[in-house]
């Protein structure tokens, strides 16, 4: 099934950034980021992947996170993704 990142905002109570158009068929780990999936950055260590995740969107806890890349801005990025795996 395919959502738009707007969707998954709304289910997850979150801002979004960047392209609420975008589409997200899957999740995928931050590391290992493929297009059309959405992951996050729930711990700071794996911040370092940021920068080369192909992920299309990523739940972050902070905007500056996301340097320019669409993604959704809640408080508890773990439990978003909880929220959007459910």
């Amino acid at each position: 099934m395919k959502y738009k990142l707007k969707d998954l905002a709304l289910l997850v109570d979150g801002q979004i950034s960047g392209n609420p158009e975008v589409e997200i068929s899957g999740v995928s780990e931050i590391q290992n980021g493929e297009m059309g999936t959405i992951t996050f950055l729930g711990n700071q260590a794996y911040k370092k992947y940021m920068d080369n995740t192909i992920a299309s969107a990523v739940i972050v806890s902070n905007e500056n996170y996301l340097s320019g890349r669409d993604g959704i801005i809640v408080e508890n990025p773990q439990l978003a993704m909880a929220k959007v795996l459910s």
